[in-house]
C-alpha cells in the first residue's frame, strides 16, 4: 500500500501544479475560470484518495472527506456517502 499511496501523492502534486499553472493563465486572460475549477477539483479528488490511504484511520477519514467535498462542491453528497459508510460498518 505505501507504493500506491506515494503514487497518488505524486499524482496530486502534478495535478496541483497543473491547476496553479492554469490559474496563472486565467489571471493573464489566457484560460477560463472553468478550466481552473476543473483542474482544482481533479487535484482535490486525487488528494482525497491519497488521504483515504493514510495508515491513521482518523486522518484518513477527516482529510479524505475534506478533500472530497472540495472536489465535488456538494457537501450534502459527501455527508450522505459518509453516513452510508458508517451505517455499513455498524
Amino acid at each position: 500500500m505505501p507504493s500506491a499511496r506515494r503514487d497518488i501523492e505524486l499524482l496530486t502534486e502534478e495535478l496541483d501544479e497543473r491547476a496553479w499553472d492554469i490559474q496563472e493563465l486565467v489571471d493573464a486572460g489566457a484560460a477560463s475560470e472553468e478550466a481552473y475549477v476543473e483542474a482544482f477539483r481533479q487535484a482535490r479528488a486525487a488528494a482525497a484518495v491519497g488521504y483515504a490511504l493514510d495508515p491513521d484511520p482518523r486522518t484518513a477519514a477527516f482529510e479524505s472527506v475534506y478533500e472530497a467535498q472540495a472536489a465535488v462542491v456538494d457537501l450534502g453528497a459527501v455527508r450522505m456517502a459518509v453516513a452510508i459508510a458508517i451505517a455499513a460498518q455498524s
